[in-house]
């Protein structure tokens, strides 16, 4: 067979069948920030709305960013629209990861019953009403303008 009709039975056929990649992620980034101050280690998920979608996921480093992922690390989210969400917990102490009877676990006993004398527990940056699809007030579609899904969290101190 000719790659000619190849290819142009395969235009034919996606046409025909609605191939619109609208089941490809589109890359989004951002950036998450509480009052203008970058918030680490804080889950950001996309809540696909209208009953079709996959929720898209992505937790910021440091300086608040983060790049979301549906299926592959970085992939992006489907188009459509979101409700948005972000959490934050404060992180464990490396003792807490590891499993009971591991040496690295006793190894790091002492330092881990220091810390627990003197830690004091940090509230989340984040208002709780940010946590859950049906509360959020965040919302986005995708493709987000130039692929970038900026988020400033307002609280009253």
């Amino acid at each position: 067979m000719n790659r000619a009709l190849i290819v142009l039975a395969s235009i034919v056929a996606c046409t025909a069948l609605g191939c619109d990649n609208s089941d490809t992620p589109v890359p989004v980034s951002g950036k998450v920030t509480v009052n203008g101050s970058p918030v680490a280690g804080a889950g950001i998920t996309f809540h696909p709305q209208g009953g079709k979608g996959r929720p898209a996921t992505a937790e910021t480093a440091a300086d608040g960013s983060y790049q979301l992922t549906t299926a592959n690390p970085g992939d992006g989210a489907l188009r459509g629209d979101y409700k948005v969400t972000l959490v934050w917990d404060e992180p464990v102490h490396p003792y807490l990861a590891l499993r009971d009877g591991a040496p690295q676990k006793e190894a790091l006993r002492p330092e881990y019953e220091k810390w627990l004398a003197t830690h004091k527990a940090k509230a989340s940056p984040i208002p709780k009403e940010y946590a859950e699809s049906s509360t959020t007030p965040l919302s986005q579609k995708v493709p987000a303008p130039g692929n970038v899904a900026n988020f400033d969290v307002k609280t009253t101190p």
